[in-house]
C-alpha cells in the first residue's frame, strides 16, 4: 500500500470512529461525505491496478491501520454501543427508539399509507394511521389498537371484525348493544339502547324440538341443579321472574327473594290473571281434582265433581259437614 493509500485509509478510519464515538447529526454530514468519497477514490484506484489493495506486512503504519479497521469492523459485528442518526441506538443486541420526534418513531410506508409506531410514555400505539396520500404526514384521528402502558389493557376505538372463534378467558362487560344473531339481525339496528341484548335472527326458527338437537333452543340455560331469572328494580327490590328447582323439576314464577312476593298479572286474550288476583276464563274448565274455597277462618268448602254428580263438602275446626250449603247475601243497594 502506498503511502498516499495509507493517508486516506487513516482519514476514513479516523472519521468513521469520530461519528460512531460522538453521535452523527446534521453537521457531520460533511464528513460521511468525505469518507464516500475516499472509499469511491480507494476502490476505482485498485480496481484500475494490477496490484490490488495490498499491505505492506514491513510497515507498521499499515500493521496498526488495519488493526484499527478490524477493531471497527468488529464492533459493527456485534452491534453493540453504535448510535445512528435520530437517537437510534443499537446496544446489548437491542435497537432503540429514543424520543417522539414530530410524529413516531417507526414508519412503514406502502404505496398510498403510512403506519406509525408510537410510544408516547402514556400508550403504545399499534399502529397510528396516516390520510390516504399522506405518506410522510402526521396520523389521523384513527385508533385501531394501542396499549395502556400503566395498565397493560388494550384499546380499539374503531369496532373490530373477527372471523373463526374466539374464546375470551376472564369477564367480559359490554358498554353497549349486544346482538347476537346469524347474519340477519332486526331489532337492534336502530331500535334497542345501550345495555340491551338481542339473540336470535330473522331468517331462523329454533326449538320445538323433542331432546337434545342441532337447533335445540333460541336461549339455553345450564345449571347443576338450580338457576333463576330475576330483575333488579334500581334501589327498590329483586324480583323472580322465573326460578328452577331441579330436585323437584319445578318452576315457580314470582318466588319471593326478601322483597315479597310479586303479583303476576297474564293478560291474555282466553286466560287472564289481573293485580288482585282475578281470574277471567274464555272456555271450558276441566278440573281433574276438587274446588276448595278457603275463608279468613281457614274454612274450607270443596265442590268435587265427576260422572255420578257434584258433592259438596264445609268443613272447619270441629267438623266435617256433607251436603248442599248455600248462602244468599242481599245486596241492599
Amino acid at each position: 500500500m502506498k503511502k498516499l493509500d495509507m493517508f486516506f485509509v487513516t482519514i476514513i478510519v479516523i472519521l468513521t470512529i469520530y461519528i460512531i464515538i460522538n453521535n452523527i447529526n446534521k453537521k457531520d454530514i460533511v464528513y460521511v461525505f468525505i469518507i464516500g468519497i475516499l472509499g469511491l477514490y480507494l476502490l476505482c484506484k485498485n480496481n484500475n491496478s494490477n496490484e490490488g489493495f495490498a499491505v505492506d506486512p514491513k510497515s507498521l503504519s499499515d500493521i496498526d491501520a488495519i488493526k484499527n479497521l478490524a477493531a471497527v469492523a468488529k464492533d459493527l459485528q456485534t452491534v453493540n454501543g453504535i448510535t445512528l442518526p435520530g437517537s437510534l441506538t443499537i446496544k446489548d443486541n437491542e435497537l432503540k427508539l429514543n424520543g417522539l420526534g414530530g410524529a413516531g418513531q417507526l414508519r412503514m410506508i406502502y404505496d398510498k399509507y403510512a403506519a406509525i409506531i408510537r410510544n408516547d410514555g402514556g400508550a403504545l400505539y399499534l399502529p397510528l394511521l396516516t390520510n390516504k396520500d399522506n405518506i410522510n404526514g402526521s396520523w389521523n384521528d384513527l385508533r385501531p389498537l394501542y396499549i395502556d402502558l400503566a395498565s397493560g389493557k388494550i384499546f380499539s376505538n374503531n369496532g373490530q371484525q373477527f372471523s373463526g372463534g374466539t374464546t375470551i378467558n376472564g369477564n367480559t362487560i359490554v358498554d353497549g348493544i349486544t346482538n347476537i344473531h346469524a347474519g340477519n339481525p332486526y331489532g337492534a339496528k336502530g331500535n334497542m339502547d345501550k345495555g340491551s341484548l338481542t339473540i336470535g335472527d330473522t331468517a331462523k326458527d329454533y326449538g320445538n324440538g323433542a331432546g337434545w338437537n342441532a337447533n335445540t333452543a333460541g336461549l339455553l340455560m345450564e345449571c347443576k341443579d338450580n338457576t333463576e331469572i330475576a330483575v333488579h328494580d334500581a334501589g327498590t327490590r329483586i324480583a323472580s321472574l322465573m326460578s328452577y328447582q331441579g330436585g323437584a323439576n319445578k318452576i315457580t314464577i314470582g318466588r319471593d327473594m326478601g322483597w315479597g312476593q310479586q303479583k303476576v298479572n297474564i293478560n291474555g286474550t282466553n286466560f287472564s290473571v289481573d293485580d288482585d288476583g282475578n281470574v277471567s276464563i274464555k272456555g271450558n274448565v276441566r278440573i281433574n281434582g276438587k274446588l276448595i274455597f278457603v275463608d279468613e277462618k281457614n274454612e274450607t268448602s270443596e265442590i268435587a265433581g265427576g260422572g255420578s254428580g257434584l258433592a259438596f263438602t264445609k268443613r272447619n275446626n270441629q267438623a266435617t259437614r256433607h251436603g248442599f250449603y248455600m248462602t244468599v247475601a242481599r245486596d241492599n243497594h
